[in-house]
């Protein structure tokens, strides 16, 4: 498996991207019209568009969309929240990203491509899932993502990987269905980057593909190695997250993967009714928050019941979480 040890982004100013007022009508027209039990929740229809095509185009522009995706993740990154961060990358850090990119725990490298917290979230999905991917073998992944925004972890997976990847980008609000498009064009040079809404339904003919999640299952007969969802789930609706959970676990492989990393006491605090026939290969706390339950968790997509398994990753997760929390705190307070 041939992997690079760098994440830079292109870093496109969002002033660049040209606010596509005919796309985004398009997509709020098919929302409206066909996207039924698909329909964000109200957070998401409000800040990201949601069918009402009266609606003033200002306020779905880059910069405001961008606190939806990043909360406070768009911050410039600090020596406080290396505080946070550089310890349990540090042991996880396989890709060799932290020397790039640091001097050390307390200084900061200064590179245009790396800036905000939520690259270093970047830096630890992207370390865990190629982990596992080399560990089975999947040298070429393609990749299913459901609810990534306007695209940064699909971009840092085409910088990792030297060799194919192709990715498909599933999203359900019209700004980010758009602007993924939009950014991931201009981040991905020399890589096709298709839409439902502008290119051939065939994904097989791109590296990259954005579809709305209620064309999804018409247009994609791809056997997936690795399904990603990253806080996104966390704001969705019970019958949202059972749907997904569903779906993947009808197009990833016998044998591929499932990363999942959602806070569990956001506007989601149902239930995660993951398949019986995942088996759970890791649950760990997350630094995205240490007061909050953010755990990052890797299954793969077998034959058999492994209930009572996952059950007991729980248990040892939920004891090792509460420690940890207490420690790092007590460490912060110090």
């Amino acid at each position: 498996m041939g992997l690079n040890n760098r994440i830079e982004s292109t870093r496109t100013d969002w002033k660049e991207l040209e606010f596509d007022a005919e796309l985004f009508r398009e997509i709020q027209e098919d929302l409206r019209e066909n996207s039924g039990n698909h329909l964000p929740i109200e957070a998401w229809t409000a800040r990201g568009g949601g069918g009402d095509t009266t609606d003033d185009l200002d306020k779905y522009h880059f910069q405001h969309v961008l606190q939806g995706w990043q909360g406070f993740g768009k911050n410039r990154i600090t020596r406080e929240s290396l505080f946070w961060w550089m310890e349990p990358l540090l042991r996880i850090d396989g890709l060799n990203l932290v020397d790039r990119y640091f001097e050390n725990e307390n200084g900061w490298r200064c590179k245009d491509d790396i800036h905000t917290i939520s690259d270093l979230g970047v830096m630890w999905d992207i370390n865990l899932i190629t982990a596992y991917l080399e560990a089975f073998d999947i040298a070429s992944p393609t990749v299913v993502e459901i609810g990534g925004g306007y695209g940064r972890l699909a971009e840092a997976f085409f910088s990792v990987y030297t060799s194919t990847v192709k990715y498909v980008l599933i999203d359900s609000v019209p700004a980010s269905l758009m602007y993924s498009y939009l950014y991931l064009t201009k981040a991905l040079s020399g890589k096709r980057v298709g839409i439902y809404y502008r290119d051939k339904k065939d994904i097989q003919d791109y590296d990259c593909y954005i579809v709305p999640g209620w064309h999804f299952e018409t247009v994609s007969s791809l056997d997936y190695d690795l399904a990603v969802n990253v806080q996104s789930m966390q704001e969705m609706h019970q019958h949202h997250v059972d749907y997904y959970l569903s779906l993947i676990n009808q197009v990833v492989r016998e044998g591929g993967l499932v990363y999942l990393c959602n806070r569990r006491d956001h506007r989601f605090e149902g239930q995660w009714n993951m398949p019986r026939n995942w088996l759970c290969l890791l649950k760990c706390m997350c630094p995205r928050s240490w007061i909050r339950e953010v755990p990052s968790e890797i299954y793969t997509n077998s034959r058999g019941d492994y209930r009572k398994v996952n059950r007991i990753i729980d248990a040892q997760y939920e004891r090792e979480w509460t420690r940890a929390v207490v420690s790092k705190l007590e460490t912060a307070k110090a």
